[in-house]
């Protein structure tokens, strides 16, 4: 399509010459209204798109809406039948277990592991990596790699909680 329309546009620009003072003065009248048509495609664009993002909004809403309804069902299912399993084609209830876990200080942690490979040369932690180095004992966070207490690190408790996982359309090919 955009081949077809440079081949339009140039032959638009080879057909039209300008040889009296009133074809340029009407040109100029012409350049105006074009202008004004631009400024009136930018304005539907922008219309349009406002239009469809509070569409996706509003939808969003909706979705967290439902997905509060099937929670608030879920908790008091649970509450008959702790077991209760419920899942469908579409979606199911996930269990999230109480974990222990750390928070982690970030500046005290990259001074305590720079120059290790846990460290970027710009001095950006590899959390990952080092929390697979790292366990809970008690009250206290220790580097399974030298057996020291890390300071920088605290032990937490992140609470059980419920997510209701939703499978995504298939996309039309």
């Amino acid at each position: 399509m955009l081949d077809r329309l440079d081949k339009e546009f140039e032959i638009e620009k080879e057909a039209y010459e300008i040889t009296s003072l009133e074809e340029a003065l009407l040109t100029f009248e012409q350049i105006f209204d074009e202008q004004a048509k631009v400024k009136n495609l930018q304005d539907k664009i922008r219309r349009t798109k406002e239009f469809y993002e509070n569409q996706i909004k509003y939808e969003q809403f909706k979705i967290e809406n439902l997905k509060n309804a099937l929670l608030a069902y879920y908790e008091r299912q649970k509450q008959v039948n702790p077991k209760v399993k419920i899942k469908s084609p579409f979606g199911n209830f996930v269990n999230h277990k109480e974990k222990l876990d750390f928070e982690l200080d970030e500046e005290k942690l990259i001074e305590r592991y720079n120059g290790t490979d846990l460290v970027k040369t710009k001095s950006t932690l590899y959390k990952g990596d080092l929390k697979k180095r790292l366990t809970v004992v008690g009250d206290k966070v220790i580097d399974t790699e030298t057996g020291e207490v890390v300071d920088g690190a605290n032990p937490v408790t992140k609470p059980a909680y419920v997510s209701v996982s939703i499978k995504k359309p298939k996309e039309d090919k």
